[in-house]
């Protein structure tokens, strides 16, 4: 089932190109790892598939319920699920926590609304590793899709089975999870360095041709 498209969208900041795509689709069971450098546009992106950002171009259609774990954004932890936040140590938010705290609070809100599409931007970046522990097992056993920033490689190659590279402003879905992604990438990038080779060796072979041939030196 389809429960996020996007059609011809774009998003700038002044004159760069943040990024753009013809079509995008998020699909019951997808399982998605965003990757892309640092200021690539990777939490932009996820603002606006998930309508917290419009796009300059192109229209975004949400037809499912989400829930999002984002940076920079204080829980609610009077959304809950008591059992979801048993592990996660759910209390009453105050904005003395701790980072950690802060985190386990936003993840145990985000599951305990069971949505159909979760989106989450780094959210192993404030656990200790007995929380990494468990988020990792629950998105395994999340019954939803979900799209996710991380640069936890052990948890995309855990979790994912698809990933999505914003470069450039191009978006490149890749089939499989973090280490299918890095072999592929690889592969295309010998191809294309292979490619340019033999392209300027041909180039060379026609540019010795034509200086090897020479006029007639009595030629009028």
């Amino acid at each position: 089932m389809l429960l996020i498209e996007a059609n011809n969208v774009k998003k700038m900041y002044a004159d760069r190109v943040i990024f753009e795509a013809s079509r995008l689709e998020i699909h019951s069971g997808d399982r998605i790892g965003l990757v892309g450098r640092n200021g690539s546009g990777k939490t932009t992106l996820i603002k606006v598939l998930n309508g917290e950002l419009l796009p300059d171009t192109g229209i975004v259609r949400c037809l499912c319920s989400k829930a999002s774990i984002l940076q920079l954004e204080d829980p609610d932890s009077t959304k809950i699920d008591p059992l979801v936040g048993s592990f996660y140590k759910a209390m009453k938010f105050q904005a003395t926590m701790s980072e950690g705290e802060k985190e386990r609070l936003k993840i145990a809100e985000a599951l305990s609304k069971k949505p159909e599409l979760l989106f989450a931007d780094e959210p192993t970046s404030n656990l200790d590793l007995e929380g990494v522990n468990r988020l990792t097992t629950d998105l395994e056993n999340f019954a939803g899709a979900f799209l996710i920033i991380s640069h936890d490689r052990h948890l995309l190659d855990t979790v994912c089975s698809k990933i999505w590279e914003l470069e450039n402003g191009k978006i490149t879905e890749y089939r499989g999870n973090y280490s299918d992604y890095k072999k592929q990438k690889a592969a295309y990038e010998n191809y294309l360095t292979k490619k340019k080779q033999l392209t300027d060796a041909l180039m060379e072979k026609k540019r010795q041709a034509t200086k090897s041939i020479k006029p007639p030196k009595n030629l009028n």
